[in-house]
């Protein structure tokens, strides 16, 4: 008999412009996992996905994301501040109020900051109906650049030398999940 207790592993995500996460799952059953991470780069997995993974025998981490096996209830959402100022403090003084007044439940976030924060919306059909609103409330407001949805979305074209170029060719290994008062993920 396989052992299915749940037990939690780093598992190597890649995205197509050659950037990878490292995000925290929790086994499920063999080669069955759920995400417990908010990814940033990554698109169309979400904390609470379940995933196939494939064992690595080389070095590095010994799980590889295969596919995904059942979406998550929510979705992610990423943005970008302007220059010179603070993601996270957009997140946590803008986004998380203004979410509880709309009564739509956001978090955990992951903040890559100084200019990056991506964070997890509970239900899947809130970031149309109410992320997508506040969100463009902020743009508008020019608290916040630019915004995108990292899942339920797929891949989006890039253009050579845009700004989706930064980071190429690298590694955010995701720390541990973190349950705290915003229920918010740090990565640096």
């Amino acid at each position: 008999m396989t052992d299915t207790s749940p037990t939690w592993h780093q598992m190597l995500f890649s995205a197509p412009e050659r950037r990878e996460e490292l995000l925290w799952v929790e086994r499920e059953g063999p080669d069955r996992y759920r995400v417990l991470s908010v990814p940033v780069w990554v698109y169309g997995v979400s904390l609470g996905t379940r995933v196939a993974a494939v064992s690595q025998p080389e070095d590095g981490p010994n799980l590889r994301f295969s596919h995904v096996l059942a979406a998550s209830a929510g979705a992610t959402i990423r943005f970008v501040v302007p220059a010179k100022t603070q993601a996270s403090r957009v997140y946590l003084d803008q986004v998380l109020p203004r979410a509880r007044q709309r009564d739509f439940h956001v978090g955990p976030a992951t903040f890559l900051d100084p200019r990056l924060v991506a964070f997890h919306v509970h239900e899947r059909s809130a970031w149309r109906l109410q992320a997508a609103k506040l969100l463009d409330e902020l743009v508008n407001a020019k608290v916040v650049k630019a915004w995108e949805v990292g899942d339920p979305d797929a891949y989006p074209e890039t253009e050579e030398g845009s700004d989706e170029d930064e980071g190429k060719g690298s590694l955010l290994t995701h720390p541990l999940p973190v349950d705290g008062e915003s229920g918010q993920y740090l990565s640096s």
